[in-house]
C-alpha cells in the first residue's frame, strides 16, 4: 500500500486564508455595524460560558430557563459584533427585546459556528444542572449523617439522666428563660442526692 501524502501545515494556511470571510460592515438604520463572521476559539469558549452561567442562579444554582435566550441574544450583539450592552440587564433585556439587532447579526455569521455554539449551550446547561443536583444530594446525605450522629449524642448525654433529674432541670426553666446557672445547680444537686443515696434508685 503506497504511503499517503500528508497536506502541509502551509497549504493548510493557503487555503485557510483564501476562504477566510472578513468582518462584514453593514448599515443598521443608519448606524454602522461590523459583524465578525466567526469567532475565535476563545470568543467561542466565552460565549459558551456567559451563557450557562447567565441561567443558574449565584449561591443557590437554581437553574433559570427563561433567561437562556436573552442570554444568548446578549452575548451575540456583544461578542459578535461592536454593540456596547448596558450593565444593567433590565435595560438590556428592554434593549433587545424592542429591536431587530440581533436578527440582524445573526444573518451576517457562521450558521454553523454559531449552531455548535447553542448545542454547546444545552449541553453545558444540562451537565451543570445535573452536578447541581448531585452536590445538593449530597449535602443533604452529609447534613443527614450529621443530624444522625447528633441524635445519637443527645441520646448517650441523656441515658443515665433519672425521671427526677430532668424534673429538676426543667424547673430551672423559668418563664421559658434558660437559666444555665440553675440548670448547673440542679444538677450539682442531683449528684448530690445520688451519692448520698449510695447511686441507689
Amino acid at each position: 500500500m503506497a504511503k499517503v501524502k500528508r497536506i502541509s501545515i502551509n497549504q493548510l494556511e493557503v487555503q485557510a486564508k483564501e476562504m477566510h470571510k472578513d468582518d462584514a460592515v453593514i448599515d443598521w438604520n443608519g448606524i454602522e455595524v461590523t459583524v465578525k463572521y466567526r469567532l475565535s476559539l476563545k470568543e467561542m469558549l466565552g460565549f459558551v460560558d456567559s451563557v450557562v452561567q447567565s441561567c443558574f442562579m449565584e449561591g443557590s444554582g437554581t437553574y433559570l430557563p427563561e433567561i437562556k435566550n436573552f442570554a444568548i441574544r446578549a452575548n451575540v450583539l456583544d461578542t459578535y459584533a461592536n454593540f456596547t450592552l448596558p450593565k444593567n440587564i433590565e435595560t438590556q433585556y428592554t434593549l433587545i427585546c424592542d429591536t431587530d439587532a440581533y436578527d440582524v447579526v445573526v444573518q451576517n455569521i457562521d450558521p454553523e459556528q454559531f449552531a455548535d455554539i447553542l448545542e454547546a449551550i444545552d449541553s453545558k446547561v444540562e451537565m451543570t444542572a445535573r452536578a447541581n443536583i448531585e452536590r445538593l444530594n449530597y449535602q443533604m446525605g452529609v447534613l443527614y449523617d450529621k443530624f444522625e450522629a447528633l441524635e445519637d449524642q443527645i441520646g448517650n448525654l441523656f441515658s443515665s439522666v433519672t425521671p427526677d433529674e430532668v424534673k429538676k432541670i426543667a424547673e430551672a426553666v423559668s418563664n421559658g428563660n434558660l437559666d444555665e446557672d440553675k440548670i448547673v445547680q440542679a444538677y450539682i444537686e442531683t449528684q448530690k442526692e445520688d451519692e448520698a443515696s449510695g447511686g441507689q434508685d
